[in-house]
């Protein structure tokens, strides 16, 4: 089974539907650099690199499970899923 099988499979996890990206975070930095997109490398305490959209917004991205949030004056608002990086910078980085 190739990586796109396996990456767009969700599991159970937690009582959680998840997916797994199979993203290295050196893959996402590389990305990130090479769109010229804004980011803080965050990873050192969890998984999740903040990232910034053209306004400034704040997003918090977790490379692991492509998972994502927007913040509102520094509090975390509701989760939403991407496929991963290409995916959330595509469809949802600059859209809102």
């Amino acid at each position: 089974m190739n990586n796109v099988a396996i990456e767009n499979k969700y599991r159970w996890s937690k009582g959680k539907l998840t997916r797994k990206t199979y993203e290295k975070i050196e893959d996402v930095i590389q990305y990130l650099e090479d769109n010229k997109i804004r980011f803080e490398d965050t990873s050192y305490s969890n998984s999740i690199i903040k990232i910034y959209n053209n306004r400034g917004q704040s997003y918090g991205y977790t490379y692991t499970t492509g998972r994502w949030c927007c913040y509102k004056k520094g509090k975390l608002i509701k989760h939403y899923h991407s496929k991963g990086i290409e995916d959330f910078v595509i469809n949802y980085l600059n859209k809102y």
